[in-house]
């Protein structure tokens, strides 16, 4: 991830994403459709991330009250780039327990996170995939992580 005195750079590189990404709603949007299909899971988005500000992008089953939840756990992903986050079971995970998107709506109890990093290697924002039920192992993430580079060439193609 890149350091904070390129943050001026980041923010010029946000801004014309989001500008793409506000053109293209409708493809982001069916990659969203396919992973939610994909995972079986009733909590699925994409967002952007800059900074503090994140912006939901697409989403199944999440409202702009609790995607606000999810931006401490979207900031931890983003900074994997590329590496997903997978969380079984939040409530057995000391460092997620304790996150508004666990304790508060939509009260997550599944997660995985997979960064969305531009060619220069910027992280972006996240493909999220999400559960109000624990899992007891980890799913197949190749459809997901397709997904995830198929948003980042959407994204990017400015």
């Amino acid at each position: 991830m890149e350091s904070p005195e390129n943050g001026s750079k980041h923010l010029v590189r946000f801004n014309k994403t989001e500008a793409v990404v506000s053109h293209r709603d409708s493809e982001l949007q069916r990659i969203t459709i396919d992973a939610y299909t994909n995972m079986k899971s009733p909590i699925t988005f994409i967002s952007l991330i800059s900074g503090d500000n994140q912006r939901l992008v697409t989403s199944i089953g999440l409202n702009d009250d609790e995607h606000a939840h999810f931006s401490l756990i979207c900031k931890r992903v983003i900074l994997q780039l590329g590496d997903p986050l997978v969380i079984l079971d939040t409530h057995k995970d000391k460092t997620y327990s304790r996150f508004s998107a666990v304790s508060a709506p939509p009260f997550v109890r599944f997660y995985i996170g997979i960064s969305l990093v531009d060619r220069a290697g910027y992280g972006l924002g996240t493909l999220c995939i999400a559960d109000t039920i624990a899992h007891k192992e980890a799913p197949d993430l190749t459809t997901l992580k397709q997904l995830a580079r198929e948003a980042e060439r959407i994204i990017t193609n400015w």
